[in-house]
């Protein structure tokens, strides 16, 4: 593995640890649908797909007739394979800021509103109102929690509203820094300097090792 490589592979996982670390900062909590975390996530793994599955099984075949534009088809294709996973995916919540319970306190009072007919079990719920049922669960590290379904026959535009309902409810919370946005922020950046830092001292080799992932 050469520099570029490893910049390539390290780098977007910099940037998002550093977005990680500041959500975890932020004085407000943040409602997510679970294919914009999935994307985040993805987005996160590109540097990681190019060195590994596109590089173990590159077409070199194609490469001979169509040049470095291969890459381009690449990044394409792990594109889809991403829209594919989320689309796929069971429909969700992520909430970031609050914990299990906390989630399931401001979730209770958003479902009374948008559909009094729910009915809580423990952290599970079930809102003939909107079709959809699902329960509350931590997540990650730190003040990080879900929603998750317990069917896969859901009523997605259910979901949405409880969403949009939640997101409202919360509008006006303010909450602590999370100790865990201390960790990621500066690791996140440390990555990135080194990233900087490595570009600036070691040009010709990041260019050198361009050049032999792009086969030039």
């Amino acid at each position: 593995m050469n520099l570029f490589t490893l910049i390539v592979a390290i780098g977007p996982v910099g940037l998002y640890w550093i977005l990680i670390g500041f959500l975890h900062l932020r004085r407000r909590p943040l409602i997510l649908s679970g294919s914009r975390d999935t994307a985040a996530l993805g987005l996160a793994m590109v540097g990681m797909f190019l060195i590994g599955p596109a590089e173990l099984f590159f077409p070199n075949a194609a490469f001979n007739l169509h040049g470095v534009s291969v890459w381009a088809i690449i990044l394409l294709l792990y594109v889809s394979l991403l829209l594919f996973v989320i689309l796929n995916s069971r429909p969700r919540i992520v909430a970031y800021g609050f914990r299990d319970q906390e989630l399931v306190s401001f979730l209770g009072s958003t479902l009374d509103k948008i559909d009094p007919s729910a009915r809580w079990l423990d952290q599970h719920f079930i809102a003939p109102g909107l079709q959809i049922e699902g329960v509350v669960e931590q997540a990650g590290f730190g003040q990080i929690s879900h929603v998750v379904t317990t069917t896969r026959e859901q009523n997605v535009l259910g979901w949405v509203q409880l969403e949009r309902a939640l997101r409202a409810e919360i509008e006006h919370v303010r909450i602590p820094p999370r100790p865990h946005g201390k960790f990621w922020l500066p690791l996140g950046f440390m990555v990135i300097g080194c990233i900087l830092y490595t570009l600036v001292k070691n040009p010709s080799e990041v260019a050198q090792g361009l050049k032999d992932m792009l086969r030039l």
